[in-house]
């Protein structure tokens, strides 16, 4: 219970900020973490969606689910963009991995588009919206991170990715999807994919199941905090992996506040007035020259 407890904590209360009224889509809610969560975000107040098989169903409403979706029978995200009126939910929280969590930010996407939500913070999960204008904000490289002694410590001086794909991975949901550039890059080396140990859209989740022995990290070289991290070791890979990119998401036909000026500005400092206007409302301009 202390790890699964912990984790369905960490990510409904300390990371997504989960409150009384909004709604949460929880992917695998009969499962260790899923079970848990649905109770966590039942006593915070909240309106619970989540995917189980059919005949987990009634367990899943026994701890408190407010609308089971049999993923074996329905998309998710048409179920949930039926359920709430086409507005989408406030929160993901995804313990199953694969394409779930890639497919997630659809329904987020939505409540930008029907005027539910200002912006969204995103990545490129949500390129091919065509409702949506995408203002680049930072590209951000990988690392893999190890404890004391790893094997991997002595293959650092560039770390290769053949090294890295001889052990199991502690990773994103996402990172090894078909079109995303971790895949690519141990497509490109003719590697088979890598076994995933463990999964999580946590980044200190991760970390945890690194020091709990249990896999080799990959994650964003930025949230690697050598004061709290001191007991893993960092090795680069940037040279492995293509970046990955951060958006922020806004309809074209928006009326930006003052304070949602200047919250971007503080995410993303490069981003003026000045030049938001000019991305956002400004024509696209078309090449149809052949």
């Amino acid at each position: 219970l202390t790890l699964v407890g912990g984790t369905a904590w960490e990510a409904l209360v300390v990371r997504a900020g989960l409150r009384v009224g909004e709604s949460i889509l929880l992917h695998g809610g009969a499962g260790g973490v899923g079970h848990v969560a649905i109770q966590l975000a039942k006593a915070i107040g909240a309106r619970v969606f989540t995917t189980v098989r059919a005949d987990n169903a009634e367990f899943v409403r026994g701890l408190g689910a407010d609308v089971t979706i049999d993923y074996e029978k329905e998309d998710y995200v048409d179920a949930i963009l039926r359920e709430t009126g086409g507005r989408g939910v406030d929160v993901v929280f995804d313990t199953i991995g694969g394409n779930t969590l890639s497919r997630s930010p659809d329904v987020l996407a939505q409540m930008v588009v029907n005027g539910e939500a200002d912006f969204a913070i995103a990545t490129e999960a949500l390129e091919e919206n065509g409702e949506l204008r995408k203002l680049p904000c930072e590209a951000w490289t990988h690392a893999v991170i190890v404890p004391d002694d790893h094997p991997l410590l002595d293959c650092r001086h560039p770390l290769a990715i053949e090294d890295l794909a001889a052990f199991p991975l502690v990773t994103y949901e996402f990172a090894l999807n078909h079109n995303n550039n971790i895949a690519r890059a141990f497509q490109k080396a003719r590697l088979d994919l890598p076994t995933v140990a463990l999964s999580s859209a946590d980044t200190d989740v991760l970390k945890t199941y690194v020091r709990l022995g249990l896999g080799v990290g990959l994650m964003a070289k930025m949230a690697y905090d050598s004061k709290t991290d001191g007991d893993l070791h960092l090795i680069d890979a940037s040279h492995l992996f293509e970046p990955s990119h951060t958006y922020i998401a806004l309809r074209p036909d928006t009326y930006l506040r003052g304070y949602t000026y200047d919250f971007i500005n503080l995410f993303a400092p490069k981003l003026t007035r000045t030049q938001i206007d000019k991305m956002l409302y400004e024509p696209i301009e078309e090449d149809f020259s052949i």
